[in-house]
């Protein structure tokens, strides 16, 4: 900042803008926030920020499909969030399992072996205490390698899965009690559920209109021509 050197910022992941609006304005209020779609970059802006959308290269992953299954839950196995998927475990995926539909769950991809093992642990205490077995997607399996094996994907946090289900057409709840505004989707409506009754209607629902919405506002950006010209080049 003292040197007047350009910066641009590029935030990790899915983002609360609100989270970073304070921080941006009173410690490198000269930066330029690189934004996923015009939504975010709009909320950005005003507040006083600049901010320009970009065209992110999703790192997508296409498998053959396996023989279908009804869900899948993404679960964050963050120890930050405490005892976030012995919750959904517990409940979530215990109620759906007792209603005969066929689920797998899938942690965020972990590197921390001792976390990794602490949920393993944990799994076990809860397939003792329940009585049933929690059918666990390999740690190392990536979310777009298989997400097309499924039906209907809930997410129990807000993630940038939620743009990889978007462009594989997988419909997707969130089922969360994160009180986030993700201000990247305030023009679509985003499919939320705040119980296990509202994650089971949702399984029967047919609307997929929102993953149009999400996907198109990916690739409505001010700067697509610009990055086209650059990858014919």
């Amino acid at each position: 900042r003292e040197m007047k050197i350009k910066i641009e910022f590029l935030p990790h992941g899915l983002i609360c803008e609100d989270e970073y609006i304070y921080a941006i304005k009173h410690l490198a209020p000269n930066i330029k926030v690189l934004a996923w779609n015009n939504d975010s970059s709009k909320y950005f802006e005003n507040n006083n920020i600049s901010s320009e959308c970009i065209h992110y290269p999703l790192h997508i992953k296409k498998k053959n499909l396996e023989a279908k299954k009804n869900i899948l839950i993404l679960i964050s196995g963050n120890r930050q969030s405490l005892n976030n998927f012995e919750r959904i475990l517990s409940t979530l995926y215990k109620d759906l399992i007792f209603k005969n539909y066929t689920v797998d769950c899938k942690f965020h991809q972990i590197s921390n072996k001792d976390e990794i093992n602490v949920i393993n642990r944990d799994i076990k205490n809860i397939e003792s205490t329940y009585n049933f077995t929690v059918n666990i997607i390999d740690n190392d399996v990536g979310f777009t390698n298989i997400a097309k094996n499924y039906d209907k994907l809930i997410f129990t946090t807000w993630t940038t899965g939620i743009f990889e289900a978007s462009y594989l057409k997988v419909p997707f709840i969130i089922y969360t009690d994160e009180a986030f505004s993700i201000h990247a989707f305030d023009s679509v409506n985003i499919p939320e559920a705040n119980s296990i009754d509202e994650c089971v209607e949702f399984i029967e629902n047919t609307d997929t209109e929102y993953l149009h919405s999400i996907k198109h506002s990916l690739y409505n950006n001010i700067n697509l021509n610009r990055y086209l010209s650059r990858r014919s080049i």
